[in-house]
């Protein structure tokens, strides 16, 4: 997204996630340690003391989410990275990991994190309906759907079919999430 494209959006419709949460949280030694305490505790599954490389999971899972991946399993270039995060707790050979070691790989991973959205930050938008209300009600709503549905060709198309390409073809400036965003296609498949 087009840094002026940012400018034009309300803040109450946008974040910026520019690393800087992560950041104070992780300086934030106190409030750190409270929240790796937390997390091991909650991973902790047998109350050893250690996180055995099956307890990780569910934090190998949150980072993966949080960088965006796929659901394990999904691709063999997700797993890869899946398998990489392991191995960082791990350190490619333990079979426990401690809560010391545990908290400098999750500052290392978040810091990491956090550098990286700090050079490309992450605009998110919330769609609510009310800019796509406010096209439909529009003069220009009129004009812009005629030239979007002339351009469509589907011989053996439904009006359905016709009316999902139309909405495709809809952009961020008339309240419609990008069609190409993984669950506006799940949106999608499901009325087809």
């Amino acid at each position: 997204m087009e840094k002026n494209e940012v400018m034009k959006m309300k803040s109450s419709e946008s974040q910026v996630m520019d690393g800087s949460d992560i950041m104070k949280l992780v300086g934030n030694e106190a409030v750190f340690s409270n929240f790796v305490d937390h997390k091991f505790q909650e991973l902790d599954i047998d109350k050893d003391g250690k996180l055995s490389v099956k307890e990780l999971q569910p934090a190998v899972a949150d980072i993966g989410v949080a960088l965006g991946l796929p659901p394990q399993g999904s691709s063999p270039e997700s797993d890869h990275i899946y398998s990489e995060v392991l191995q960082e707790f791990t350190h490619g050979k333990q079979e426990k990991v401690s809560k010391t070691e545990f908290k400098e790989v999750l500052s290392d991973i978040l810091l990491g994190m956090a550098a990286g959205l700090k050079r490309d930050p992450i605009v998110l938008l919330r769609m609510d309906g009310e800019d796509l209300l406010e096209f439909v009600k529009s003069p220009a709503f009129e004009p812009e759907m005629l030239s979007l549905y002339s351009e469509l060709e589907l011989p053996d198309g439904s009006l359905k079919d016709y009316i999902i390409k139309a909405f495709e073809k809809l952009t961020v400036d008339q309240g419609m999430p990008p069609a190409s965003d993984s669950w506006v296609v799940h949106l999608f498949s499901l009325t087809a």
